[in-house]
Order: structure tokens, then sequence, then C-alpha cells
């Protein structure tokens, strides 16, 4: 676990000395496999927050994602050309339903700190009047009601290259 950045190796060491039951804890240990196996980003290798799919078929976290469009247009597992994100809301729901279920509170208020951070970076690096951070985390996006440009059919993300200068469709 050495090489874990700060917040995973938290959740990981709360699973370790975990104050759950041994059944509930060796239940949560499996999804957390399933879900470390199945719903990691390849980008920053976490278990996907706000989580996108390229037209491709790969998953990302958003921020992950649109971080790596604005250097090269190109997916990053298969390198094809793709502008497009959709988000997964169902995979988001599904992800923040096992943390409920399973998850100590510290680690949930990790995680949903570490979604609104990100959140925050991607406003950050490019602000849209119409887009807040409580759009962009995934509990308010599966608490909320509101639109937002995640919780349409797809996002168009714009690479920042110096050969791109025309607009994306």
């Amino acid at each position: 676990m050495n090489g874990l950045k700060p917040a995973k190796r938290m959740r990981m060491e709360c699973l370790v000395n975990g104050d759950q039951s041994s059944e509930i804890s060796s239940m949560f240990t499996l999804l957390h496999d399933v879900l470390e196996k199945e719903f990691t980003c390849a980008i920053c290798h976490e278990i996907l927050m706000t989580s996108t799919v390229l037209g491709c078929g790969h998953c990302f976290c958003a921020y992950c994602i649109y971080t790596w469009l604005r250097r090269s247009p190109k997916c990053p597992m298969c390198s094809r050309s793709s502008h497009r994100v959709t988000h997964l809301k169902n995979v988001d729901n599904f992800i923040k339903q096992v943390y409920d279920l399973l998850q100590p509170t510290e680690m949930k208020v990790s995680r949903a700190h570490d979604i609104e951070h990100r959140a925050r970076l991607i406003l950050l690096a490019k602000p849209d009047e119409n887009t807040s951070v409580s759009d962009l985390t995934s509990s308010s996006i599966e608490e909320s009601s509101a639109s937002s440009s995640f919780t349409a059919d797809s996002s168009i993300l714009t690479a920042n290259t110096s050969s791109d200068t025309d607009s994306v469709r």
C-alpha cells in the first residue's frame, strides 16, 4: 500500500483496520475488489468519480478525461480520436450505493471531498457560466434533479492543441 495516493491509502487502511463486523467487512472487501477491477479509471487508477465514457467505450473520471483531452484529442487506451464524452449516471449511482451501504462514514466523507475537489478543478480549468460545482459532483448529480452539462446525454470537450483550430461539433 506504500505507492497509493493518500486518499486511497486511507480508504484501504480503514478496510484493513475496519470498525465493521467481519461479515460486512468481507462483503465490502469483495465489492470493493469488483469496483477496483471493473470501475477503475485508467488515468488516475482510482474508482471512477463522476464516470464518463468515450465513443470507443473506454470509461474514465470526468476530470481525468477532460484534462487528457485538453492535451490530446485521443482516447488514452486505444488512441481513437474522441471529443464526445457521455456521463454514466447509472455507474455513479451503483458506486455510490455500494459506498453508502458498506463503507464507514469517514471513507464516504473522504470520497465526497475527492469528488467535489475534482469538480472544482474542472471549473477552474474551463469556467462555464451554466455549470456549478454541485452540478459536477457525483453525489449532487444523484441527489439533485437539476440539469447540468454532465447530466445531459453527452458533453462535448474540445482539445486545446496547437494544430486544433477548428471547433468541435
